[in-house]
């Protein structure tokens, strides 16, 4: 009795773990995402008020709106990828960052 419980106590385990690696994955995807969008707005927005070539901000700032869509579009897939990972490497990815 006392070793199905404990198995039982693991597998949760597992699962809350896997859970976080997926999570991780997903906002730091979103927040590199994010910053790649700030930057391409606030190049835009020099060459819109200051640089003197308003298409060209014009077209930044639109660039920066496609770079944040992708960014959400394409959140959960970071967060598959992680897991897939964790699977493969028994481990997450991060130890591949590490060495």
């Amino acid at each position: 009795m006392m070793s199905a419980d404990l198995e039982a106590i693991q597998v949760g385990q597992d699962k809350a773990y896997r859970e976080s690696v997926r999570t991780y994955a997903t906002v730091m995807h979103l927040a590199r995402w994010f910053a790649a969008h700030l930057a391409t707005v606030i190049f835009g927005l020099y060459f819109l008020i200051e640089g003197g070539n308003p298409m060209f901000g014009g077209m930044m700032i639109g660039l920066a709106i496609v770079v944040l869509g992708y960014g959400i579009v394409s959140a959960t897939r970071a967060g598959e990828v992680a897991e897939k990972h964790l699977v493969q490497d028994g481990e997450i990815g991060l130890d591949r960052a590490m060495e």
